[in-house]
């Protein structure tokens, strides 16, 4: 390309002519290429962390514990049922699994002892009823004839 003002060679998409400075028609510039996107490699970065919560921990059943606590409750006398009812229902809302197992053993522990005692009354009771009719029967107060009323 020839510089407009002095005529040298100039190379072509100058703006100015290096040798007199003069300034050079848009016409004989380059055309300008667009801008081509800039590709760079990325490598691939580590495995983010899931996206989704962690699996939550199964509950312990307490349906069982909680049955047994209710019929021990209503026939051997109560308080230990009712100790153990509440330990079989704060198990199925414990923190963690470890602690749910932990507070229906101890339920169990009180549903057995309920009613081993339960029991053992349901014993003294027929022994001294027992031993009332009995009482009763050898000493005559006691009549087998119901034909007056």
């Amino acid at each position: 390309m020839k510089c407009t003002s002095c005529g040298a060679e100039i190379p072509t998409g100058v703006k100015f002519c290096p040798s007199c400075g003069g300034t050079q028609p848009e016409a004989y510039a380059a055309p300008v290429a667009p801008p081509q996107p800039q590709y760079s490699y990325q490598a691939p970065a580590a495995p983010a962390a899931p996206m989704y919560a962690a699996p939550v921990q199964a509950k312990p059943k307490t349906t069982g514990m909680i049955v047994f606590s209710i019929i021990n409750m209503l026939c051997c006398g109560g308080l230990f049922g009712l100790i153990a009812l509440i330990f079989s229902i704060m198990a199925g809302s414990a923190a963690t699994y470890e602690d749910g197992v932990k507070k229906l053993k101890t339920a169990k522990t009180l549903n057995i002892v309920g009613l081993i005692l339960g029991v053992i009354v349901w014993i003294i009771l027929i022994v001294v009823y027992g031993a009332m009719i009995v009482a009763a029967i050898s000493s005559g107060e006691f009549d087998w004839d119901y034909s007056g009323y």
